[in-house]
């Protein structure tokens, strides 16, 4: 029998229902109330934000730390602006950058989203920006968030446990979902899905399985079974309730461990690291999607550590550089995973299992310590060990 999720008062907040106004006999609002804001849709495709003022208590890391990151050419065509929003948790203000394609029909697109959460600790929205741009440029909305008392979001209370993340991603899809969105108009609200890396990836390894809006999800490093992480993770396990330590001379909020309950699609990057030596290891969440029937795939990167999927504003910014091969290589997989579940796109299974990416062989991108896996039940595919070079789907 599965052990039932604990209730988590603290988090209740979060997924409750909003209430609706009721309306008169004529149809016209009850007295009192306000009828809502009419967004006019939308003339020209150049993404325009209202003016933001920033929280005047901000995260340690606010200002110019928080700056963005360098841009590569694999990102070409994107545009971008930033906004604000309250957090539903909180009630405080968190700052976010919302990315759009640099063209697009105002008049007829409706696209997908995707919401960005970056790391715990020294974690910044800028340093995910990178696959944000990519996937704007490709037909996405992406909006990369801090979390509260991040950057440059409001700081009201020094938790860095996953409620804090978790309720970055909620209030994000909040804020994607109103008119104070400014593509609301173009914005496909039943087409969502949402990445994160580190304490952000255990979040929504959560929260997938919670907030039915969200649609498919990548987990940098890495998809998790609870949401403080497990053996399969960097530092996880019930240990990580108290990420953060203490911040600002006060004590980490502790949360209970809350167990994963598998829903959508997900696919988990790892780094090579570990000091568990069963080749399994990064596959225990895989293999609770699997077991579960849920489309999952596990990939062991090759040669990279734990913070590689972050990008920081002194990073190299030339596009033949080190990182930005490494970051795109990342972003191959996390846009095929986003188009084949949000766009339906059946063109990602190929670029899943090509036997070649960009110019690198599978056995160059995959650690072999540690097993990478997919699988695909409705288009049969079910591989336990891709470098084993054993599964149909990944022969050239």
């Amino acid at each position: 029998m599965k052990k039932p999720l604990r209730a988590v008062p603290l988090f209740t907040a979060l997924l409750g229902l909003v209430s609706l106004a009721g309306c008169g006999e004529s149809g016209a609002p009850g007295t009192g109330n306000t009828p809502p804001p009419v967004t006019p849709p939308p003339t020209s495709s150049k993404l325009v934000c209202p003016p933001i003022t920033l929280p005047v208590v901000h995260g340690a890391l606010g200002g110019v730390l928080d700056e963005p990151a360098p841009a590569y050419d694999w990102q070409a065509g994107w545009q971008s602006c930033e906004v604000t929003f309250k957090s539903r948790l909180y009630g405080s203000t968190l700052y976010a950058v919302l990315f759009a394609p640099e063209r697009f029909d105002p008049a007829r697109d409706r696209l997908p989203v995707v919401v960005i959460d970056p790391g715990s600790e020294t974690g910044l929205q800028s340093q995910y920006q990178w696959a944000a741009r990519e996937l704007a440029a490709h037909g996405y909305i992406a909006i990369t968030v801090d979390p509260q008392g991040v950057g440059n979001s409001e700081l009201v209370d020094y938790p860095q446990t996953s409620d804090n993340y978790i309720d970055a991603a909620v209030s994000t899809l909040d804020f994607i979902e109103s008119d104070a969105n400014p593509l609301r108009q173009n914005t496909d609200i039943t087409r969502m899905g949402a990445a994160g890396h580190s304490l952000s990836a255990w979040a929504l390894s959560w929260l997938q399985g919670e907030d039915t809006r969200i649609k498919a999800i990548v987990a940098w490093d890495n998809l998790a079974t609870t949401d403080t992480g497990d053996k399969g993770t960097t530092a996880g396990g019930p240990a990580s309730d108290g990420i953060g330590q203490v911040i600002g001379g006060r004590p980490p909020l502790i949360t209970p461990l809350r167990t994963v309950r598998p829903r959508v699609p997900a696919m988990g990057q790892a780094n090579d690291s570990s000091q568990e030596t069963d080749p399994e290891v990064k596959k225990i969440a895989y293999n609770a999607w699997r077991e579960a029937g849920v489309p999952s795939m596990e990939i062991s990167f090759l040669g990279k550590g734990h913070i590689d999927w972050a990008q920081g504003r002194t990073a190299d910014a030339s596009s033949d550089s080190a990182k930005s091969r490494e970051l795109q290589l990342f972003q191959y997989y996390n846009r095929a995973w986003f188009d084949l579940w949000l766009k339906n796109d059946a063109s990602a299974i190929q670029r899943l299992t090509a036997t070649r990416v960009l110019g690198l062989t599978l056995a160059e991108i995959m650690e072999p310590a540690f097993y990478s896996a997919l699988y695909l039940p409705a288009a049969g595919i079910d591989c336990p060990d891709i470098l084993t070079g054993d599964c149909p789907a990944f022969q050239p």
